[in-house]
């Protein structure tokens, strides 16, 4: 029941669109890109038919979507049954399966700044069809999304509808559309094929873990650059173009007084009022860069964008010694292009110069390799009764016997994990009533715990949203005071380690002022941040991911994200390197909990979870996290169970033995 899986929140409807035949194109925007890493994966969701053929007749769909974005998720929301579903092509990006009806794809920022194209292709077999089938498109701000939706009922595919979304409809920039039935029908219905996309499911799994094993060795190795940027106009921005990726950036200083100052991985941006503008004031900043991917030959392409007004001026150092040296200096004066609002001007800095001196290695944190396990402390002994497990504890238990508690740890203990992440749900929850009790088993063990601060609230299966301000400042304050100083509690550098769920869902401005207001009263902590943004290291000391199911890429994801946190190692040198750590999982069902999208990855008898330990490897991790020693609704458990014995157990043991001792 970790259930506020955020693809809920992601893939709620907002809006509605229909499409019939052919094209529709909503608020699209232009593209252009290389298509990059062409891989053939299909990936089985799961078969309802009998494995031996014909079965229950169905009709074939194709979906092909592309995006420029981010991020983007396709989902078949109603209107129909999936019987089967599989990925039969990616091209480029992180592929991630959601099971029967939904797919998703993701891409570095910097690409999707560039306006790269990934692709992934997904066929559907579906039966019991409404008049329409509705689908619904979800995506980052950035770029757009094209889904073309083909009937493949036939020897060639035939292109029935392709929607373009590129809109701006906060949180998610979803929209819905629909497709008439018979559209989908046509030259159906079949009554055999459905082992073809079954029987590819584990060529696809066997060709994700071949990606994941030939990735070379993760080397954390940066060019260091840094930037001064100054504008007389009333707004002006800076980007990388083409050549180099910024994993890292470190805002330093301001000059005059801009209304807005920012810099991060996808610009530098300025504004300052018109009036002010038009005075001649100059306003600027400085920043640092953590640089990667480098081209090798050739030119980093630089662009600056600003207004009709007056002059922009970028100065570019090489960082790779103690003193920046100047290598490039641009002013960009009055309009450069009257057609594009952007009025955009181009400019190059040459690599040699840019990497001379490089690359920098990143210096690790200097902490224990530590094999931790998310802990549910929620149960009692009547929910062992419910329809929605698939499986059960070998030992039911209710979370509030100490008996229980000590034979988790001493099983844990024995499968080489150091300690448990326990979801905590605030003073006088039962889980702050059974936390006292985990600790004490704990330090009588000398097994490690620390809370998952469950930052969202929760109506009955679904999450509503994040807590505000003054809740979450006060259920840390109490969580430090009450349990910051226990024996069983883990501590590093004299701090509390606190492990943030869907830290991302409160604005980073909000984070820092409630540490900071902890800290002026002695209350200090070590918080993990959840998801891959390393801007918010700027507050958290390390990245984690809760959910890895169905990324089929997971080992290139887990490299750029490792990437990431360690660039900030080199842009915040007095500081301590913040800590990556990558995530472990056996599996995921949803299925069986009311109201949820129906989203699974199939364990595979181990293999899934093999899957992910493999691909953590290849990240170098500072610690691993294992979701989960006990979420049993959500089915990723890894404690015995009455299914699998104590082979995750076992698993584990190999694993945490293995990385270890590297």
């Amino acid at each position: 029941m970790k259930k506020l899986v955020l693809l809920g929140l992601v893939c709620a409807i907002v809006a509605t669109f229909t499409a019939t035949y052919s094209s529709v194109h909503v608020n699209s925007a232009t593209s252009s890109s290389d298509l990059l890493h062409k891989v053939f994966l299909p990936i089985v969701a799961k078969n309802f038919c009998p494995s031996v053929e014909p079965c229950e007749p169905f009709y074939k769909l194709r979906l092909h979507i592309t995006t420029t974005s981010d991020w983007s998720w396709v989902g078949l929301t109603d209107g129909a049954r999936v019987l089967v579903g599989a990925i039969v092509e990616t091209n480029g990006g992180f592929p991630r399966d959601g099971g029967d009806r939904i797919v998703g794809l993701g891409q570095a920022i910097g690409a999707a700044l560039r306006g790269e194209q990934v692709s992934v292709m997904k066929d559907l077999a579906l039966t019991d069809l409404s008049d329409q089938v509705e689908f619904e498109i979800t995506r980052g701000d950035l770029g757009e999304t094209i889904v073309e939706v083909w009937n493949a009922n036939g020897e060639v595919p035939i292109n029935v509808s392709t929607v373009r979304w590129s809109g701006l409809n906060p949180p998610f920039n979803a929209f819905s559309f629909t497709v008439d039935a018979h559209l989908v029908t046509g030259g159906g219905p079949l009554t055999h094929g459905l082992d073809e996309i079954k029987d590819a499911a584990e060529e696809a799994f066997s060709l994700a873990r071949q990606l994941n094993n030939q990735l070379p060795e993760l080397q954390p190795l940066f060019h260091r650059a840094s930037i001064t940027f100054t504008t007389t106009s009333d707004w002006a921005n800076v980007s990388i173009a083409h050549g180099a990726e910024i994993y890292g950036v470190r805002l330093l200083d301001t000059i005059g007084n801009p209304t807005h100052a920012e810099a991060s991985r996808i610009n530098f941006a300025l504004n300052q009022p018109l009036e002010q503008a038009n005075a001649g004031s100059t306003v600027g900043l400085t920043a640092d860069m953590a640089l990667a991917d480098v081209v090798q030959r050739g030119d980093v392409e630089f662009v600056i964008s600003k207004g009709h007004l007056n002059d922009a001026t970028v100065e570019v150092f090489n960082h790779n010694t103690a003193d920046a040296v100047s290598i490039r200096r641009v002013t960009h004066s009055g309009v450069a292009s009257i057609s594009d609002p952007r009025n955009p001007l181009t400019f190059t800095v040459e690599v040699e110069a840019l990497t001379a001196n490089g690359p920098l290695e990143a210096p690790k944190p200097t902490v224990d390799k530590m094999v931790w396990a998310f802990y549910y402390l929620w149960y009692h002994l009547g929910d062992w009764a419910s329809p929605i497990l698939k499986d059960r504890p070998a030992t039911r238990y209710a979370s509030s016997d100490p008996q229980a508690l000590a034979r988790h740890i001493e099983q844990a203990q024995s499968a080489g994990i150091d300690g448990f992440i326990a979801s905590w749900w605030g003073p006088g929850d039962q889980t702050d009533y059974n936390l006292k009790l985990l600790l004490d088993a704990a330090a009588m063990r000398g097994f490690a715990v620390t809370a998952y601060f469950e930052t969202l609230y929760a109506e009955g299966w679904h999450a509503v949203g994040p807590r505000d301000e003054q809740q979450i400042t006060e259920w840390l304050e109490y969580l430090i005071r009450e349990y910051g100083q226990h024996p069983g509690y883990y501590r590093l550098n004299g701090k509390p380690v606190i492990v943030v769920w869907a830290s991302n869902s409160v604005p980073l401005a909000t984070w820092q002022r409630i540490f900071t207001n902890l800290r002026t009263r002695g209350l200090d902590a070590f918080y993990i941040a959840m998801g891959y943004n390393p801007e918010v290291l700027s507050e958290f000391e390390g990245l984690h991911e809760y959910g890895v199911n169905g990324h089929y890429r997971l080992g290139a994801l887990y490299q750029h994200a490792a990437q990431l946190v360690r660039s900030s190692s080199l842009l915040y040198p007095d500081a301590a390197p913040k800590i990556w750590i990558a995530t472990l999982q056996p599996g995921y069902d949803e299925r069986t909990i009311p109201g949820r999208q129906g989203y699974y990855w199939e364990r595979r008898n181990g293999d899934s979870y093999r899957y992910t330990f493999e691909a953590a490897m290849k990240s170098d991790p500072d610690w691993l996290f294992i979701t989960t020693w006990n979420e049993w609704w959500e089915h990723t458990y890894i404690e015995p169970s009455e299914q699998y014995g104590d082979l995750y157990l076992r698993l584990t043991k190999e694993f945490a033995d293995a990385w270890k001792k590297r």
